[in-house]
Order: structure tokens, then C-alpha cells, then sequence
């Protein structure tokens, strides 16, 4: 089991950010309805893409330092959670907050299990 076991547990957090990454790209592509000019709708799309481009940043950061990446996602959690007053709604809470949430404890998790093992 050993280290194998402890690099397969951060592919758990690295797939559920790409999946948020995915439906947060997906989700900005209601801008792209006809109306307003084409640059309009483009600079639109970019500035609704903005969460999912910091989440895409931090999932590459994952992989040369999870435990900063854990630390940075729920930082992420808590700025998306004020910025976007995602606890208004119980559901955009558990889709926009707590995914990034669980995704940085994940993290934190798996480098804290790694760390355990080199002390036994």
C-alpha cells in the first residue's frame, strides 16, 4: 500500500477541482446568449471565468505542493463564500464553497497521511 496509496488519495481533490473547474467554465457560457456585440460576450465569458481560471491555477499548483495547494483552496472556499454571498443559498453554497472546501481539506488530508508515514 504505502506510498502508492498515498499519491492515489490526491488524485481525489485534484479530480473533484477539475470537475468544479469544468462546471464553473460551463456555467460561464451564458454570456454567449446573441445579443451585444461579439467582444462584449467575450470579455464577459472571461470575467465569469475568473473563479474557474483560479481554481484551474491552484489544481496545477497541486501538484508540486498539495499541502499549499489544501491551505490556498480553503482560502478559496472562504473568499468565494464572502465575494459571491454564497451563504444566502444552500445550494450555491455546496456547488461554489464547499467543493473548494473539501477539496483543500482533502489535500491537507493526503500530505498529513504522507507525513505520517515517513514518521512510522
Amino acid at each position: 500500500m504505502g506510498e502508492a496509496s498515498g499519491s492515489r488519495f490526491l488524485w481525489v481533490p485534484r479530480i473533484l477541482a477539475g470537475m468544479l473547474t469544468v462546471l464553473l467554465l460551463a456555467l460561464s457560457l451564458d454570456v454567449f446568449d446573441g445579443s451585444g456585440p461579439t467582444m462584449q460576450q467575450v470579455l464577459a465569458f472571461v470575467i465569469q471565468s475568473l473563479p474557474a481560471f483560479a481554481i484551474a491555477f491552484l489544481l496545477a499548483l497541486s501538484w508540486r505542493a498539495p499541502k499549499l495547494a489544501g491551505i490556498l483552496f480553503l482560502a478559496l472556499a472562504v473568499l468565494f463564500t464572502i465575494l459571491f454571498n454564497t451563504y444566502r443559498s444552500p445550494f450555491t453554497f455546496v456547488t461554489i464553497s464547499l467543493v473548494p472546501a473539501v477539496v483543500g481539506a482533502c489535500f491537507l488530508f493526503a500530505t498529513s497521511k504522507r507525513s505520517w508515514r515517513k514518521v512510522i
